[in-house]
């Protein structure tokens, strides 16, 4: 610990990770990892302290809270990593934090991903929008499904029910054509 109030080092912090992690020492471990991330110059190592970080916030430190901000620093500095956007998901959903898991759904949508795995992305957003009562948003994510998938008759059959409850009849009419 003295040597790193003089000159901090990734070896030095190394062997104080293993000894803290040994210990069970979560709070140390933490700074440390923190303390890794940020004088590490390589972008997937300071993901991985990141990860880390959020693992360790998640599972030991039990705070959400700490653990989104750490995974979202790392899709920051690794913003092609998949899977840190999906425990991103699965932490704001679990915190009920829907805005951000809309953001995090948009994000994914931008993907190369199949059309099923989309329209299926597509349909937990149009839940979430419908759960707000927010049908105009809604509507717009019906018709992103559309244009997957224009062959999907119950995507029309929601996306009419929508425009009745909007009050678009001109609207409602382009559904069932």
């Amino acid at each position: 610990e003295r040597v790193l109030k003089i000159q901090p080092d990734l070896i030095t912090l190394g062997i104080l990770e293993e000894t803290y992690r040994y210990q069970e020492d979560w709070p140390n471990l933490a700074r440390i990892h923190q303390l890794q991330g940020e004088l590490s110059s390589d972008s997937e190592e300071k993901t991985k302290f990141y990860v880390q970080l959020g693992q360790l916030y998640e599972e030991k430190l039990k705070n959400a809270q700490q653990a989104i901000g750490w995974y979202h620093k790392a899709f920051q500095e690794s913003p092609k990593d998949l899977s840190i956007l999906h425990k991103l998901q699965e932490l704001y959903a679990q915190a009920n934090d829907q805005q951000h898991l809309l953001e995090c759904y948009r994000k994914e949508l931008d993907w190369p991903l199949e059309k099923q795995d989309k329209l299926n992305i597509c349909q937990k957003m149009a839940d979430i929008l419908l759960a707000q009562n927010r049908l105009a948003d809604c509507a717009e994510i019906y018709e992103e499904m559309v244009l997957l998938s224009p062959g999907g008759q119950s995507i029309y059959q929601k996306l009419g029910a929508i425009y009745q409850k909007l009050n678009q009849p001109e609207k409602q009419l382009h559904t069932l054509a």
